[in-house]
């Protein structure tokens, strides 16, 4: 291939943003997580809600992001499509590579966060 036949098909550039969040995918929905279950824990608790709430509260905000993470860590061609990534673009396999590893170190930080409420008591600093 010469000069003029790679300025005239050029490689798709996708976008930063695009490029980060993909990247960052497991790591994104795991400070979410973290955020939910501390926060959200905390305001459940100092409401006037049970410990059951709470805990279904810890429960859920581990469950949702776990099964996202996981389907990602399975099937990455979707998010990636939706993000603007393609195959054509150089590097895709180092970014599919990245992104897999920091979303498994993150469903493994999620399962440990969320077994967080198998052993630690519900509501009982609120009190």
């Amino acid at each position: 291939m010469d000069r003029l036949d790679e300025l005239l098909t050029p490689n798709p550039k996708p976008s930063t943003v695009g490029t980060l969040v993909y990247i960052l995918f497991g790591p994104i929905l795991w400070a979410l997580q973290l955020a939910v279950i501390y926060g959200g824990h905390t305001l459940a608790c100092s409401q006037g809600g049970t410990p059951a709430t709470g805990e279904w509260l810890v429960y859920a905000a581990s469950i949702v992001p776990g099964v996202v993470v996981l389907a990602f860590l399975v099937v990455q061609s979707p998010f990636a499509r939706m993000l603007g990534l393609t195959r054509a673009m150089e590097d895709r396999r180092a970014y599919d590579r990245i992104a897999w590893v920091t979303a498994l170190l993150s469903e493994f930080a999620i399962v440990w966060s969320g077994v967080t409420a198998l052993v630690v008591t519900a509501c009982t600093q609120g009190r």
